[in-house]
């Protein structure tokens, strides 16, 4: 059990689950969060959660699910006002109790209830093309990931969904009842709540939890085009960086790709955009789970193969000429400038918590600090030596212009 006892004008009370991922069971693992925060055994629709909630006043929840290495995680985030602010002496018990049921559910949960967020689920998956930059990181991964889980959705595949079952369900709910847990309570608590927190909630397993990742498996490099009613192209290009989290070139490898396309002044952003005016967006992500870079780019149709050539030019030029000092000094600070933000900011803190705890040892503000001004323009080297090209996928409107 974590405790933040920081200052806000709210508190947070949290918990996290590990499963070890399945694929046939993600479908079922993604619904379940919005099932619970919907209903208790005293608690039956989705109206009367709303209306409970509104007088808790406006205490809301919030679920998170996604795969970490070979884990499952799904995160349940009650989020209220602090009840020194509140005229009610039990108004601590109401939201305690409230969240306990929440995350021990028991059998028999709502049958139209599962209906209704099954066919929410369906839905988001037959509207998918409706939002193109997610339908093309969709189509994307299933390319770049070829080999690998993380090409399914956290959310499993629109077959699996339509195959769920609300006869399945109280196996689930045992699964995840029995599983791992780690809570997390966040606010300025007094000594008499943190008794109740402690007296109410118990860990089950959190400290012999410990994600396995694994580095993207090698592919052979391909270009993949998909057509969609659209006047622009969407590029996505896959790199692969054998770099982890648990990696000690991890840092190194967020200064990257932050140099490359992780913020407004990275050389994508002043080059593609701002100088060649190729783009309307433009940015880079490093995914320190999987060690991968992906860069995402939306252009116009008609440049498209000016547009690639030029992105991977800029890649070229930083792997083989490096960076400048200024460079190096001016996206620490912008690391640092986020990090120090994120401390602000109640929520990145509570899954920070979490997140520090699965992978140790947790690190202080000043101690990440020293870490990120640790770094040099050798280790920068020795991350752009290992950066590989492997994945061109591009989603564009209907053309005869499909050679690249």
């Amino acid at each position: 059990m974590i405790i933040l006892n920081q200052d806000f004008k709210t508190i947070q009370l949290a918990v996290y689950t590990t499963q070890e991922d399945e694929i046939t069971w993600r479908s079922y693992r993604r619904v379940l969060p919005y099932l619970l925060v919907n209903q208790t055994e005293k608690i039956k629709t989705k109206r009367e959660m709303s209306e409970y909630l509104e007088n808790l006043y406006e205490a809301y929840f919030s679920v998170q699910s996604e795969v970490i290495g070979n884990l499952y995680i799904t995160s349940i985030i009650l989020t209220c006002i602090h009840p020194n602010f509140v005229d009610d002496p039990t108004y601590f018990d109401q939201i305690v109790n409230l969240f306990k049921a929440v995350v021990n559910p028991k059998h028999n949960l709502s049958a139209s209830i599962f209906e209704e967020e099954k066919r929410n689920l369906i839905e988001r998956w037959q509207t998918l093309k409706e939002n193109k930059q997610a339908y093309g990181f969709q189509n994307f991964s299933q390319h770049f990931y070829v080999e690998s889980e993380n090409k399914i959705s956290v959310g499993g595949r629109l077959s699996d969904v339509k195959k769920m079952s609300y006869d399945s369900l109280n196996q689930v709910i045992d699964a995840f009842n029995d599983s791992p847990r780690s809570y997390v309570f966040n606010g300025r608590f007094s000594q008499e709540l943190i008794t109740e927190l402690n007296s109410t909630f118990t860990e089950s397993n959190s400290n012999n939890v410990k994600p396995t990742l694994v580095v993207k498996r090698k592919s052979r490099t391909k270009t993949h085009i998909d057509r969609l009613e659209m006047n622009q192209a969407l590029l996505y290009l896959g790199y692969r960086l054998p770099i982890l989290r648990t990696d000690e070139l991890n840092d190194a490898a967020i200064l990257f790709n932050t140099i490359l396309g992780g913020y407004a002044n990275s050389r994508l952003f002043r080059i593609i955009r701002e100088e060649m005016g190729l783009c309307y967006a433009i940015n880079s992500i490093y995914n320190n789970m999987q060690g991968s870079i992906v860069i995402y780019a939306g252009v116009n149709q008609k440049e498209r193969d000016k547009s690639i050539a030029a992105i991977r030019g800029v890649v070229h030029h930083l792997v083989t000429a490096g960076i400048t000092e200024e460079e190096l000094n001016e996206a620490k600070e912008n690391q640092i400038h986020s990090l120090k933000s994120s401390f602000d900011m109640q929520s990145f803190q509570t899954k920070r918590a979490f997140s520090s705890a699965l992978f140790p040892p947790v690190l202080t503000l000043e101690k990440r600090i020293d870490k990120i001004n640790s770094v040099t323009k050798k280790d920068l080297e020795v991350v752009a030596n290992a950066l590989e090209f492997e994945t061109l996928y591009v989603l564009q409107g209907e053309t005869d212009e499909d050679n690249l």
